[in-house]
């Protein structure tokens, strides 16, 4: 019998149910460590180097840790305009985070 079919603990939104012999089991998704038998959490970001382009720079505010879901928008120095609206990163799950691709002109 599939247990995973049937009530189960399994947190879906962070963890996938398998089925093993007689019962189940809780495995963490990609990206997320075990919190407890039936639930995991995401993995932060941590403190990442973000890709700035040319006279850009962050705010000294948002250097620090980089939790998932984090954004982080850099700005462009006096003088210089963003060349898109995309001049932001973000963290997805440790260490994968999206990186700005506009730049500074």
């Amino acid at each position: 019998e599939d247990e995973c079919l049937g009530n189960h603990s399994c947190d879906t939104n962070t963890t996938s149910c398998a089925n093993t012999f007689g019962t189940y089991e809780c495995r963490c998704l990609h990206g997320h460590r075990r919190v407890d038998n039936f639930t995991c959490a995401a993995i932060p970001c941590g403190i990442i180097d973000i890709a700035l382009p040319l006279n850009a720079h962050l705010p000294q505010a948002v250097q620090a840790k980089f939790e998932v879901g984090d954004r982080r928008v850099f700005t462009c120095n006096s003088g210089f305009m963003p060349s898109s609206n995309a001049t932001e990163a973000v963290c997805i799950v440790g260490p994968l985070v999206t990186q700005p691709t506009a730049t500074c002109e």
